[in-house]
């Protein structure tokens, strides 16, 4: 179960936002499974491509798990993690995510590889760089080489960041040696 619980400390803690359904005027409302930006929350990255409906929005977890529509494998885990995610803001869910693990006695080991960081308003991996692409849409998983050094972007940064357009948080490849 530690296995499943990092699993999920990665996807929230890189995700570092509520998944949420924002009304008319831009205000966050609900927590909810999958988000119009592609977020998940906590439970939501369990349910199958093929198997989401948008009306399942509006169950909970043990009501979808009652309708055989998603696992019951790790449900009490699953619903305090989803918790953490609909309760807590992002800045405060390493914290509760570690007491969650206390509670089902499990290892969080990949929490003490991420850091809250004020400046980008989201948590970071010790194994991320900042890396800037310019006007580049990049998407997580796809791989860019700048000045020799090869990178996997993780996930797109916040804002304007120094006098770049567009940042990514990316993970080194590889560097050529010259």
């Amino acid at each position: 179960m530690s296995i499943v619980l990092n699993k999920y400390l990665i996807l929230l803690l890189t995700q570092s936002a509520k998944s949420t359904k924002y009304d008319g005027f831009g205000r966050a409302g609900p927590c909810v499974y999958r988000s119009v930006e592609g977020l998940c929350c906590a439970a939501g990255i369990l349910i199958p491509d093929d198997k989401y409906d948008p009306n399942m929005e509006t169950k909970l977890w043990g009501t979808l798990i009652s309708r055989k529509l998603v696992p019951k494998i790790y449900q009490d885990l699953i619903t305090e993690l989803q918790q953490v995610h609909d309760l807590y803001p992002a800045a405060h869910w390493k914290s509760t995510l570690r007491h969650a693990a206390q509670n089902f006695k499990l290892n969080p080991s990949q929490l003490s590889h991420f850091k809250w960081n004020n400046v980008h308003n989201r948590y970071i991996h010790k194994s991320w760089q900042l890396i800037n692409l310019s006007t580049v849409n990049a998407k997580p998983g796809e791989k860019y080489t700048i000045d020799g050094k090869t990178y996997e972007v993780v996930t797109k940064g916040g804002g304007k960041f120094k006098n770049w357009s567009f940042y990514y948080f990316a993970k080194l490849l590889r560097s050529s040696s010259i």
